[in-house]
């Protein structure tokens, strides 16, 4: 017999074993491929891997291991695909995917200032209408302070106006209580996020209105008679987040309706003096006993605002409203 030497022919590697981590993403998560078991190649060869990303069956450009959570969006479908090779021939392609969620405690209402707000019906003798003793709040991120149709832009209101906080010119609150009105002092077009509170009790002694910003009183102002009831006409009254109300109510001529540039995160109404002093405003607005109204506005999609609290009166967003991925912090 004779020895002979022969080339073993070279034979492409096996694919790999893969997952996506997290496997339930969410916006807020970056994206890692993983190589749970390595490939094989029949000759020993080293193997090197590349990887591929997809986004909805379309090539994302990206060929590390990574995706960083600021390139996805709700209802993504990211696949990663990965590939060995032993420097001459590639491997089978071995794919994992998954489906990225809109991350539901992140989540605002974005107005566009021209006719985008969120209205609800409430009943005309309901303490969100005209009632006294109420503090009406939420987080709110302004991009404008000028002018909408000759009116001042607006946070949130009732119907007639009776019960406004809007945007001035300087960027500074006022909070309109009728008959009368405070003007703060601090301005909130600045990028950021801010809480705002406005506060009626009729019994603390001088019929008390206050207006704080981020937790610290910006004015207060004492009306004589806090107890009259105003209804435009009719047994439905409105509450407007980002508008201002377009109803006549007395005044000759219906006012055209002021619209807020910006975003809202969480809107509450509470029966009562929720506040009475200095405090430090909680990111998340919760429900209690006396919680009149809630849109936690985490819905993410489509056109109502839910009312979280026992009341049940679900806010409608119209106009230029679209939810987005943002929040305070």
């Amino acid at each position: 017999d004779t020895d002979t030497d022969t080339d073993t022919a070279n034979a492409a590697p096996s694919g790999v074993a893969l997952l996506i981590e997290p496997a339930t993403p969410t916006t807020l998560d970056d994206l890692s491929c993983l190589i749970v078991t390595e490939a094989v190649d029949p000759n020993g060869d080293d193997l090197t891997y590349s990887y591929r990303w997809t986004v909805d069956g379309e090539d994302a450009g990206i060929s590390d291991s990574q995706v960083g959570a600021d390139n996805t969006q709700g209802g993504d479908q990211w696949s990663c695909t990965v590939r060995a090779n032993d420097g001459e021939l590639d491997g089978v392609d071995t794919t994992a995917s998954v489906t990225v969620a809109i991350d539901q405690s992140c989540l605002a209402v974005d107005f566009d200032g021209t006719d985008g707000h969120i209205q609800a019906s409430v009943p005309a003798n309901d303490v969100l209408a005209f009632g006294v003793g109420w503090t009406m709040e939420g987080w709110f991120q302004i991009d404008a302070t000028s002018t909408n149709d000759g009116h001042s832009r607006r946070l949130f209101g009732t119907s007639c106006n009776y019960n406004d906080v809007w945007v001035n010119s300087d960027g500074t609150l006022s909070f309109f209580r009728w008959p009368d009105s405070c003007a703060g002092s601090t301005a909130v077009n600045d990028g950021q996020w801010h809480h705002v509170a406005a506060v009626t009790e009729d019994g603390r002694g001088s019929n008390t209105v206050e207006l704080y910003i981020d937790g610290t009183l910006d004015c207060t102002m004492s009306l004589g008679d806090m107890t009259s009831t105003f209804s435009g006409g009719g047994d439905i009254e409105y509450l407007f987040v980002g508008a201002s109300s377009p109803r006549e109510c007395g005044y000759g001529t219906a006012p055209a309706m002021a619209f807020l540039d910006g975003r809202v995160f969480g809107f509450r109404v509470q029966e009562g003096s929720a506040y009475t002093g200095g405090f430090t405003p909680s990111i998340e607005l919760l429900p209690d006993a006396s919680t009149r109204l809630l849109y936690l506005l985490d819905e993410g999609t489509g056109a109502n605002a839910s009312d979280s609290s026992s009341s049940g009166y679900d806010g409608t967003l119209l106009g230029g409203t679209t939810w987005v991925e943002t929040c305070p912090e």
